[in-house]
Formats: structure tokens, C-alpha cells, sequence
């Protein structure tokens, strides 16, 4: 999980953890999973697979885990973004981006 202000996450126990405590080897893997994407075409929820590299900081996103090695659906570059929890439920969350 990702933190509102993006200033730390959370680990895979669920013990809070700042930018700064995260050890080079943490920063190095990628990290990915299943995750549900909101669809404007089916209007709703898909499972897509994401991968986060905290090198770059970019989330990509495939239609599933066998296209992980094709180029990406989707990207957006977190760097600029506020995730944060979704006032919908407890498992969602949100990007937003500051335009100008």
C-alpha cells in the first residue's frame, strides 16, 4: 500500500515504512500483483496486472500477468501524484495529479 502523501509505504506485514528506511535492495525490485482498475469502457472494474518500479516511479499496468513482458497497456508516473485512500471503501485508492 501506498501512503496518502507518498512519503512512505506500507510492507507486505503492514508495518509503515518511510522512503528513508527502505534499503537499496528495496528499491531496486519491482514490485507487482493483481490489482482492479475502474474501466471507463465496461464501466467498472477490471483485474489488471500492475507493476511499480521504485527506480523510475512509474506504475504500468497489462491485461494480465502473461503480457508482463509486452509493452504496457497504461503507465502513469508517480513522481507528481497524491495517492490516496478512496472514500468509496477500505481496498480502493486514488491518483491525482495537479494539472496546469
Amino acid at each position: 500500500r501506498i501512503s496518502e502523501n507518498f512519503d512512505y509505504v506500507y510492507n507486505s506485514i503492514g508495518r509503515r515504512i518511510s522512503w528513508l528506511e527502505m534499503s537499496a535492495e528495496m528499491m531496486c525490485q519491482l514490485y507487482e500483483g493483481q490489482l482492479s482498475k475502474y474501466t471507463n469502457v465496461m464501466k467498472g472494474w477490471q483485474f489488471r496486472w500492475f507493476i511499480l518500479d521504485p527506480k523510475t516511479g512509474i506504475l504500468s499496468y497489462y491485461l494480465n500477468e502473461n503480457e508482463r513482458k509486452q509493452q504496457p497497456r497504461g503507465w502513469v508516473h508517480l513522481e507528481a501524484a497524491v495517492i490516496a485512500p478512496s472514500d468509496e471503501d477500505s481496498n480502493t485508492f486514488d491518483c491525482k495529479f495537479k494539472l496546469r
